[in-house]
């Protein structure tokens, strides 16, 4: 994230806009010590040891699947 620099002088409509964005930003973030919940079409993509990467997915039964991730 980068904000803009910040005007020569106190302004209300800047502030208001620094906070929105900061806020924005943060709800984006991941957090520790809660439940994540990913949109569908977001994916958890791993990285094996070797480098790979697997996109992982969730059917409707439950069922886990990992597929590689280009």
């Amino acid at each position: 994230m980068r904000l803009q620099p910040a005007p020569s002088q106190y302004n209300l409509t800047d502030q208001n806009l620094v906070r929105e964005t900061i806020n924005r930003e943060d709800d984006r973030n991941l957090k520790s010590g809660v439940d994540i919940i990913f949109p569908i079409g977001v994916r958890l993509v791993l990285t094996s040891p070797n480098g790979t990467k697997y996109a992982l997915s969730a059917s409707n039964v439950g069922v886990l699947t990992l597929v590689a991730y280009p």
